[in-house]
C-alpha cells in the first residue's frame, strides 16, 4: 500500500509539474497495469523508480496533506 500511496503523490506532483498530457498517460497506464512492470509504466511518465527524488515528491504531497489536516483539527478545537 504504501508503494501504491507514494506513487500515485508522486504522479500528482508530475501532474501538477507536466499538466499537459497527463490524463492521456494516465489513461494508458492504468489500461497496462497488471502487462507491464511498475518501472516501464512510470517510464510513461518520465519516471526513474530508483531515483529518490521522485519518491521525495511523493512525500512532500503527503506532508502538505498532514500539515492542511492539523490545521483543521486546531481549527475545530474548542
Amino acid at each position: 500500500y504504501a508503494f501504491g500511496l507514494l506513487f500515485a503523490l508522486g504522479l500528482l506532483a508530475v501532474k501538477d509539474r507536466e499538466p499537459v498530457g497527463f490524463y492521456q498517460r494516465l489513461d494508458a497506464l492504468l489500461a497496462d497495469s497488471g502487462m507491464r512492470t511498475a518501472n516501464d509504466l512510470a517510464a510513461g511518465f518520465g519516471i526513474e523508480l530508483h531515483d529518490p527524488e521522485f519518491w521525495r515528491g511523493g512525500f512532500k504531497g503527503y506532508r502538505a496533506d498532514i500539515a492542511e489536516y492539523e490545521s483543521l483539527v486546531a481549527q475545530a478545537r474548542p
